[in-house]
Protein backbone atom coordinates (compact mmCIF):
# COMPACT_ATOMS: atom_id res chain seq x y z
CA UNK A 1 0.00 0.00 0.00
CA UNK A 2 1.43 3.48 -0.94
CA UNK A 3 1.22 6.57 1.22
CA UNK A 4 0.96 9.97 -0.29
CA UNK A 5 3.36 12.53 1.38
CA UNK A 6 1.41 15.72 1.55
CA UNK A 7 3.78 19.26 1.78
CA UNK A 8 1.39 21.10 4.50
CA UNK A 9 3.04 24.39 3.19
CA UNK A 10 1.12 23.93 -0.29
CA UNK A 11 -1.01 20.83 -0.12
CA UNK A 12 1.54 19.24 -3.29
CA UNK A 13 1.95 15.53 -3.10
CA UNK A 14 5.89 15.23 -2.35
CA UNK A 15 6.27 12.12 -2.40
CA UNK A 16 5.17 8.27 -1.79
CA UNK A 17 6.45 5.75 0.60
CA UNK A 18 5.59 2.10 0.93
CA UNK A 19 3.90 1.44 3.88
CA UNK A 20 4.75 -1.95 5.46
CA UNK A 21 2.66 -4.56 6.66
CA UNK A 22 3.18 -7.40 9.56
CA UNK A 23 5.27 -9.98 7.29
CA UNK A 24 7.46 -7.05 6.03
CA UNK A 25 7.87 -5.37 9.50
CA UNK A 26 8.71 -9.05 10.88
CA UNK A 27 11.46 -9.81 7.99
CA UNK A 28 13.14 -6.27 8.72
CA UNK A 29 13.21 -7.60 12.34
CA UNK A 30 14.35 -10.81 11.99
CA UNK A 31 16.91 -8.95 9.80
CA UNK A 32 18.03 -6.65 12.64
CA UNK A 33 18.77 -9.59 14.94
CA UNK A 34 20.64 -11.96 12.75
CA UNK A 35 23.27 -8.67 11.97
CA UNK A 36 23.15 -8.26 15.86
CA UNK A 37 26.12 -10.60 16.57
CA UNK A 38 27.66 -9.15 13.47
CA UNK A 39 27.40 -5.69 14.95
CA UNK A 40 28.29 -6.24 18.29
CA UNK A 41 31.91 -7.78 16.71
CA UNK A 42 33.00 -4.36 15.37
CA UNK A 43 36.03 -2.84 15.93
CA UNK A 44 35.92 0.50 16.86
CA UNK A 45 37.88 1.76 13.98
CA UNK A 46 35.33 -0.14 11.65
CA UNK A 47 32.69 1.68 13.11
CA UNK A 48 34.26 4.89 12.82
CA UNK A 49 35.28 4.65 9.66
CA UNK A 50 31.48 3.65 8.60
CA UNK A 51 30.18 6.88 10.67
CA UNK A 52 31.93 9.05 8.87
CA UNK A 53 31.65 7.91 5.76
CA UNK A 54 27.64 8.79 6.57
CA UNK A 55 29.01 12.48 7.43
CA UNK A 56 30.29 12.89 3.72
CA UNK A 57 27.09 11.24 2.67
CA UNK A 58 24.95 13.56 3.98
CA UNK A 59 27.38 16.44 3.50
CA UNK A 60 27.72 15.55 -0.33
CA UNK A 61 23.63 15.03 -0.78
CA UNK A 62 22.67 18.33 1.78
CA UNK A 63 20.59 19.98 -1.10
CA UNK A 64 18.47 16.76 -1.55
CA UNK A 65 18.01 16.31 1.68
CA UNK A 66 17.43 19.61 2.64
CA UNK A 67 14.91 19.75 -0.39
CA UNK A 68 13.27 16.82 0.43
CA UNK A 69 12.96 17.70 3.91
CA UNK A 70 11.63 21.15 2.81
CA UNK A 71 9.26 19.45 0.60
CA UNK A 72 7.95 17.46 2.90
CA UNK A 73 7.43 19.23 6.27
CA UNK A 74 7.00 22.72 4.40
CA UNK A 75 10.22 24.09 6.26
CA UNK A 76 11.92 26.72 4.64
CA UNK A 77 14.95 25.69 2.91
CA UNK A 78 17.42 27.95 5.61
CA UNK A 79 15.94 25.56 7.94
CA UNK A 80 16.87 22.30 6.23
CA UNK A 81 19.67 23.18 5.29
CA UNK A 82 20.78 23.63 8.73
CA UNK A 83 19.16 20.09 9.47
CA UNK A 84 21.40 18.38 7.50
CA UNK A 85 24.23 20.22 9.09
CA UNK A 86 23.39 19.45 12.59
CA UNK A 87 22.54 15.61 11.47
CA UNK A 88 26.04 15.08 9.92
CA UNK A 89 27.66 16.54 13.21
CA UNK A 90 25.66 14.12 14.86
CA UNK A 91 27.25 11.81 12.53
CA UNK A 92 30.61 12.90 13.02
CA UNK A 93 29.86 13.15 17.26
CA UNK A 94 29.00 9.40 17.30
CA UNK A 95 32.31 8.68 15.13
CA UNK A 96 34.05 10.08 17.79
CA UNK A 97 32.80 8.22 20.92
CA UNK A 98 32.41 5.38 19.48
CA UNK A 99 36.36 4.80 20.29
CA UNK A 100 35.53 5.65 23.83
CA UNK A 101 32.81 3.79 25.26
CA UNK A 102 33.13 3.83 28.58
CA UNK A 103 34.57 1.14 30.79
CA UNK A 104 34.58 1.81 34.99
CA UNK A 105 36.78 0.20 37.62
CA UNK A 106 35.39 0.07 41.31
CA UNK A 107 36.73 -0.56 44.63
CA UNK A 108 34.46 -3.36 45.96
CA UNK A 109 36.60 -3.10 49.96
CA UNK A 110 32.99 -1.63 50.88
CA UNK A 111 31.71 -4.49 52.38
CA UNK A 112 32.84 -7.89 54.24
CA UNK A 113 34.44 -10.39 51.11
CA UNK A 114 35.27 -6.93 49.21
CA UNK A 115 38.71 -6.11 50.60
CA UNK A 116 41.47 -6.40 47.72
CA UNK A 117 38.83 -6.21 45.32
CA UNK A 118 37.20 -4.10 42.12
CA UNK A 119 35.01 -4.25 39.69
CA UNK A 120 35.13 -3.62 36.29
CA UNK A 121 32.03 -2.35 34.63
CA UNK A 122 31.77 -2.24 30.79
CA UNK A 123 29.19 -1.15 28.35
CA UNK A 124 28.00 -3.63 25.85
CA UNK A 125 25.74 -3.72 22.83
CA UNK A 126 21.82 -4.10 23.90
CA UNK A 127 21.19 -5.48 20.82
CA UNK A 128 18.26 -4.60 18.05
CA UNK A 129 17.31 -0.83 18.52
CA UNK A 130 13.75 0.52 17.67
CA UNK A 131 13.75 4.13 16.81
CA UNK A 132 10.48 6.23 16.18
CA UNK A 133 10.90 9.69 14.90
CA UNK A 134 8.15 12.54 14.80
CA UNK A 135 7.50 14.52 11.89
CA UNK A 136 9.42 18.03 13.04
CA UNK A 137 12.58 16.96 12.48
CA UNK A 138 13.18 14.17 10.14
CA UNK A 139 16.36 13.53 9.67
CA UNK A 140 18.30 15.27 12.20
CA UNK A 141 16.07 13.09 14.46
CA UNK A 142 16.54 9.59 12.32
CA UNK A 143 20.68 11.15 13.24
CA UNK A 144 20.07 11.03 17.01
CA UNK A 145 18.91 7.52 16.79
CA UNK A 146 20.88 5.57 14.42
CA UNK A 147 24.21 7.72 14.92
CA UNK A 148 24.63 6.33 18.73
CA UNK A 149 23.07 2.48 18.05
CA UNK A 150 25.70 2.23 15.22
CA UNK A 151 28.35 3.86 17.44
CA UNK A 152 27.37 1.73 20.60
CA UNK A 153 27.51 -1.84 17.81
CA UNK A 154 23.41 -2.16 17.81
CA UNK A 155 21.76 -2.62 14.57
CA UNK A 156 18.83 -0.21 14.62
CA UNK A 157 15.03 -0.33 12.59
CA UNK A 158 13.41 3.22 12.15
CA UNK A 159 9.85 4.03 11.90
CA UNK A 160 9.81 7.43 10.75
CA UNK A 161 6.43 9.50 11.06
CA UNK A 162 4.01 8.78 8.38
CA UNK A 163 4.13 12.85 7.94
CA UNK A 164 7.67 13.21 6.54
CA UNK A 165 9.11 9.48 5.94
CA UNK A 166 10.65 10.52 3.10
CA UNK A 167 14.14 12.22 4.45
CA UNK A 168 14.49 8.88 6.70
CA UNK A 169 14.07 6.56 3.12
CA UNK A 170 16.26 9.05 1.33
CA UNK A 171 19.15 8.45 3.90
CA UNK A 172 18.79 4.60 3.82
CA UNK A 173 18.66 4.47 0.17
CA UNK A 174 22.19 6.90 0.47
CA UNK A 175 23.74 4.56 3.28
CA UNK A 176 22.99 1.25 1.00
CA UNK A 177 24.85 2.29 -1.91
Amino acid sequence: MELQVINPFDGSVAGTAKLSGASEIGGAIDKAVAAKREMAALPSYKKEAFLRQIVQVLKNNKQCFAETITAENGKPIKYTLAEVDRAADVFHIAAEECKRLPKEYIDLDWGRGGEGREGLVKSFPVGVVAGITPFNFPLNLVAHKVAPALAAGCSILIKPSPKTPLSALLFEELIRE
